[in-house]
């Protein structure tokens, strides 16, 4: 599982392997998605993602458009945000 993020661009996402949970900090909605399924991450939106199986991996492909020359392609938000939105949209992580 992700912390709560952004990235400074937008992200095209494939799923090939296994199940994908994203979930957009504004509406808290669990989008599923499974192998040969696509998203876009506009970029600026606060979200997380995951995988909900214990026992299946996931692997996603990420192309970031518009990366900046410098600076981090994953921005977090700060511990105390990213409780309160766990908590907002009922997120319990296991092991932090």
């Amino acid at each position: 599982m992700f912390p709560w993020h952004t990235h400074p661009g937008t992200v095209l996402i494939t799923v090939t392997e296994g199940e994908f949970v994203f979930i957009f900090a504004e509406d808290c909605v669990d989008r599923e998605y499974g192998p040969g399924d696509a998203l876009v991450d506009p970029g600026d939106t606060i979200h997380t993602a995951l995988n909900p199986s214990r026992n299946e991996e996931t692997v996603v492909v990420a192309v970031l458009l518009g990366a900046p020359a410098e600076g981090a392609l994953t921005i977090p938000v700060n511990e105390e945000r990213n409780a309160a939105l766990d908590a907002e949209c009922g997120i319990e992580r296991n092991g932090g």
